[in-house]
């Protein structure tokens, strides 16, 4: 399996689960829909760790008692710049040479979760409606979410202001945003 190039088995993201504190109740099992637990013996546990989405931590919502935990966030983005550098993988996304006025950023896990596709795809159809607007796809751990202190996805942000955090933005606010900011460089 592939994670932007690399190995996915490169990443070490995937959840914990403290057995001392997990009842059973099977709801990260029945929540995660890669694969990621089985239930043995009344307990879950982690059956296939490298299904996890990178970034996601939507099943530790589930866990009512707070016996799944991921690693630390700051740490893997050391990880992961670390790894990009030595396979020399990320490069500068390309934008033909030409200035953009407005980019809208949508920070998410890759492969995106279904909230940060529907972001993505909303910014898609407002940047088609004027130009010199383009959409710039961003990893949760890239050195952009960091700068950005972007802890939640999807994030949405247009020229670095952050618009929306936790789900997609209405193609009418995302709309307007690109409008003010287009006349506000203007002026």
């Amino acid at each position: 399996m592939k994670w932007k190039d690399m190995g996915r088995e490169r990443i070490p993201w995937f959840p914990t689960i403290d057995t001392h504190k997990c009842t059973g109740c099977q709801a990260c099992f029945e929540f995660c829909r890669r694969n990621v637990y089985q239930v043995e013996n009344g307990i879950a546990k982690i059956e296939n760790p490298y299904n996890c989405l990178v970034g996601c931590t939507n099943c530790q919502s589930v866990c009512s008692v707070g016996a799944l935990s991921f690693p630390n966030m700051k740490k893997m983005r050391e990880i992961i710049r670390e790894l990009r550098e030595e396979a020399a993988l990320q490069a500068e996304q390309e934008d033909g040479g030409e200035h953009m006025d407005v980019i809208i950023r949508i920070f998410g896990p890759s492969p995106p979760c279904a909230k940060c596709q529907a972001a993505e795809k909303v910014a898609r159809e407002v940047a088609q409606r004027f130009r010199k607007v383009a959409v710039e796809k961003c990893d949760i751990f890239s050195e952009e979410a960091e700068k950005y202190n972007v802890m939640m996805t999807p994030t949405v942000m247009v020229n670095n202001i952050t618009l929306e955090v936790g789900k997609a933005p209405s193609a009418e606010k995302l709309e307007r945003a690109v409008r003010d900011t287009l006349n506000s460089q203007r002026s």
